[in-house]
This record gives C-alpha cells, sequence and structure tokens, in this order.
C-alpha cells in the first residue's frame, strides 16, 4: 500500500468517527447510554477493520521488495527533459518498475529512467556472452567454423529449437549456435557458448575490464531458469539432464514457484542497471571493444533477431533495429540500437521491467511507447537543428 492509501484510510477513519461524534452528541436524548457506548464501539471497531484490511492490500510491485519509486535525475537539457517526462508518463502504464536508457549516438545527449536500478537480464544477458565469444575470436582463440559435438547434457530447457531438432552426436559451427543464440534466443546454443568462452566468471571479468559498471553475470541460462522455477538440485560441476528437469517443475507447488520468483526479482545475480547495458551497446556500436569485423557481426545478426511487439512495436514497419529481447518470469528487456530515418543518426534504447501484476502485454505497450518517444524526439530534432 502507497503513502496515498493509508492517508486516504486515516482521513476516512477520522471522518467517520467525528460524524458519529457529532450524530450522537445531537441525537443523544433518543438513544439510550449503553446503547450508545456499543454503538461507539462498533463503529471504532468497523472502521479499524476496514484500515487494517486497507493496509494488508497487495502492494504494487507485488514481486519485489523495493518500492516502485522513480529515480530521478536532474536534466538541464530543456529537450531532453521533455523527452524523460514523456517516458515517466509512460512508465506508469504498467505496475512495475521501470528502467530504460537512451543515448544517441551521433551526439552522445542521453537519458536515464532508475538509472542505477538493477534489473533481470533475462535473454538479453546473451549480448555480453556474444562480446566474450567475438573478444576470444578477435583473439584467435576460437574460431567461429570451428564445430561443436552437441552432447546429451547440451540440450536446455526454454527458448529455442536445438533442444528439439538436434540430436546428439550431431556437430554445429560456432557461428550457427551465435546466430541462434542472438536470433531465436536459444538457451542450449547459449549455454554451449558459456562453457567456451570460460563460464560466466570469463564474460563477468569480461565486463568489468571494458568499464561495463551495475552488470554482473553469474549463472548459465538452465541455472537461471531452474532458480527462477523452485528447481535447486542441479549446479555446474554435475551434467545436466533435462528429462529431470522436467520432472522436477512438476513437482514445484504453486507456493514454492511465487517464492522463488520473489527472491528471483530481488537477486542482483544476472543483472543490469539500464546505463550499464546502454553503455555496451554505445561500446560494441563504435567498435571500442571489439574490431569492426566482430561488432559488425553481432549487430547484423541482432539485426534480425525475433521479437516485435517491444522496442520495435510503435516504430515504422521498415525501421532497422538491432536488439535482443529477454523474458522470463518477473523480467522483460529489450536492449538494442534503432536507426533514424532522414539522416537523424541512431540510438540506443534500454528498456527493463520488473516485478508488477499486470499482464506483460501492458509492460511491452509501455516498453514501445517508450522506443516510440525516443524515436520521435530526436527524429523531430534532427529536422530541427
Amino acid at each position: 500500500m502507497g503513502d496515498g492509501q493509508q492517508i486516504l484510510a486515516i482521513c476516512f477513519l477520522f471522518h467517520i468517527l467525528s460524524y458519529v461524534s457529532r450524530l450522537l452528541k445531537q441525537k443523544g436524548r433518543y438513544i439510550p447510554l449503553l446503547s450508545r457506548m456499543l454503538f461507539r464501539k462498533a463503529v471504532i471497531a468497523y472502521c479499524l477493520c476496514f484500515f487494517a484490511g486497507t493496509i494488508a492490500l497487495p502492494s504494487q510491485v507485488a514481486f519485489s521488495e523495493k518500492p516502485s519509486k522513480i529515480q530521478k535525475t536532474a536534466i538541464s537539457d530543456a529537450g531532453i527533459k521533455q523527452l524523460y517526462d514523456e517516458i515517466i508518463r509512460d512508465a506508469a502504464v504498467t505496475d512495475g518498475i521501470v528502467g530504460a536508457g537512451i543515448i544517441h549516438l551521433e551526439t552522445g545527449r542521453e537519458l536515464y529512467l532508475n538509472r542505477n536500478e538493477r534489473f533481470p537480464m533475462a535473454s538479453a544477458v546473451k549480448l555480453p556472452v556474444a562480446v566474450q565469444l567475438m573478444t576470444m575470436v578477435d583473439q584467435g582463440i576460437v574460431h567461429l567454423d570451428s564445430m561443436v559435438t552437441i552432447r546429451e547434457s547440451d540440450l536446455h530447457p526454454g527458448s529455442g529449437q536445438i533442444k528439439n531438432r538436434i540430436m546428439p552426436g550431431r556437430s554445429l559451427s560456432i557461428l550457427y549456435l551465435l546466430d541462434q543464440m542472438l536470433t531465436v534466443s536459444d538457451n542450449s546454443a547459449t549455454d554451449i557458448i558459456i562453457r567456451i568462452v570460460g563460464g560466466p566468471p570469463a564474460i563477468d571479468r569480461r565486463m568489468n575490464a571494458i568499464g561495463i559498471e551495475g552488470m554482473s553475470v553469474d549463472r548459465p541460462i538452465y541455472l537461471v531458469l531452474s532458480h527462477c522455477l523452485g528447481i535447486t538440485c542441479f549446479n555446474e560441476t554435475e551434467p545436466f539432464s533435462l528429462e529431470l528437469y522436467n520432472r522436477m517443475a512438476t513437482k514445484v507447488t504453486a507456493e514454492e514457484r511465487l517464492r522463488a520468483r520473489r527472491s528471483y526479482i530481488n537477486d542482483s545475480r544476472d543483472t543490469s542497471s539500464p546505463e550499464g547495458m546502454a553503455r555496451l551497446l554505445e561500446k560494441i556500436w563504435c567498435s571500442d571493444i571489439l574490431s569492426s569485423q566482430s561488432s559488425e557481426l553481432i549487430l547484423g545478426i541482432m539485426g534480425n533477431a525475433h521479437g516485435d511487439k517491444r522496442i520495435k512495436g510503435l516504430l515504422p514497419p521498415d525501421t532497422k533495429v538491432y536488439h535482443k529481447t529477454g523474458t522470463i518470469r518477473g523480467g522483460l528487456s529489450d536492449v538494442g540500437i534503432v536507426e533514424l530515418p532522414n539522416n537523424a543518426g541512431h540510438i540506443v534504447v534500454v528498456v527493463f521491467v520488473k516485478g508488477g501484476k499486470k499482464s506483460i502485454r501492458v509492460a511491452e505497450s509501455a516498453m514501445a511507447q517508450i522506443a516510440k518517444d525516443a524515436y520521435d524526439y530526436f527524429n523531430r530534432r534532427s529536422q530541427i537543428d
């Protein structure tokens, strides 16, 4: 319950008590003393029950221990301030916590909503995974045409088709795995790549080395999914079994799933701040951390990525967007770079939503509107300038 609701409840309580007191004074001669005392106690009890019941209502961000307040930022740029206010208004559509990062790559103008708040990356974590892979390609340690033999333990749950279409023993190229990871968000491909590049600690060290703050890569995808669902029997030291995962998933109770979801939303592992993710995209675009060839390969694959309801949702159909979406229980993400018309340049757009009880469609509509606001603002500015 928010502060406003508490104030309303308190005002309602005192209003009723005041009214009853006046009523009893005016009509006292018609109500016996004992009846008046009982009546007063009944009214007080009713109001207290109402007040207690109001406090017991679920909070707006039902699966986050943090309030859904906005970390407001002082902005001196009048135009950016207008865009910032529009984004705040659009974020209010969902009852979850919204984080956003916008950077106009050609001018460096930027803004953030909940700049340093940590959000579950979900499948947006596949972007730092790709950066670590292509770093090793640039170093000559990994080759994209190398073949990887698929093992039974490589078939992992969630998005993607490798687990359904590829039989153990078949070999796939690293380039194919990269493409599947970024276009259709294949979790099996992702965890194979994570293993090849040295695991989550190697990816996390790379992010620190290139100056990305507010981001943490801690687990392979199958462990993230297991922990979010309330399955605790897996670890990185033992081979994974998809059959066991599916069997254990059926045994998790609704209460255990709810508890696991709450824990996941408030877990700092595998999270990013809007600024951290925006800076990573900026560095990829500018080829600051990878060769131009490797940067272009990542962006080219992201240009074919699935997911049209978030950043791309309200943009003109022919708009070029290089992005990566993410979806998990209690967390949505879409992070990418949007090409503006009329030679207006390019904008980094990062949008996260966590917690809340409204439908995914509501959150996605807010994400789409935020991207549209940024697109329209910087397109208009180019025509004015």
